[in-house]
């Protein structure tokens, strides 16, 4: 028995509880099963591993406290880790003003690096008038194949019209030599 704590401190009282436990435990899965199966006596057992968990619930009640060990002896790295500690939260311009300071960056740094970005947005907004001068080109050129393929119709359509006039104009000398004939007929 440990000196100073009683008897439900004892090695002894928590092996004997570890036991009492399952040995109740037994008794009432038992008394269960034969209430199920309908065993003669079914109730009695049933009756008393009851009553041996209720005393054993009783027993149980007087059981001190487990205490935790301290593992920070054992693991020093835990030290830091206290649920009861609570860190202030911090914003997030707190956080990146702690952490450029660790990095050892300067407000010159972070100006140049500012700088950089405008000029790197001022590049961008250049190819970007590129690219749109790039497709106004395309654009142009897709309407200068379309124009040429229309005054190609527009040409081969005049030739048509001349030929036919040419023809009519041809024909048109033997149709009124056949009028007159027809003219003087009558």
């Amino acid at each position: 028995m440990a000196k100073g704590k009683g008897f439900l401190h004892s090695r002894t009282f928590k092996v004997m509880m570890s036991k009492v436990y399952g040995i109740g435990a037994a008794v009432v899965i038992l008394g269960a099963m034969f209430k199920i199966l309908h065993v003669p006596g079914a109730n009695y057992w049933i009756g008393i591993g009851l009553t041996t968990e209720a005393m054993i619930f009783f027993i149980s009640s007087f059981e001190p406290m487990h205490e935790d060990p301290d593992w920070t002896l054992v693991y020093p790295e835990l030290a830091g880790m206290d649920p009861k500690k609570k860190e202030e939260k911090k914003s997030l311009t707190q956080t990146l003003d702690k952490m450029l300071e660790e990095a050892k960056i300067e407000q010159a740094t972070i100006s140049r690096l500012g700088e950089a970005f405008h000029g790197l947005n001022d590049s961008v907004n250049k190819m970007k008038n590129v690219a749109d001068a790039a497709n106004a080109t395309n654009a142009y050129a897709e309407s200068i194949k379309t124009a040429s393929a229309s005054v190609s119709k527009l040409n081969t359509s005049f030739e048509n019209s001349i030929a036919a006039i040419d023809l009519l104009g041809k024909s048109g000398g033997v149709l009124a030599s056949n009028l007159t004939d027809t003219e003087s007929r009558f």
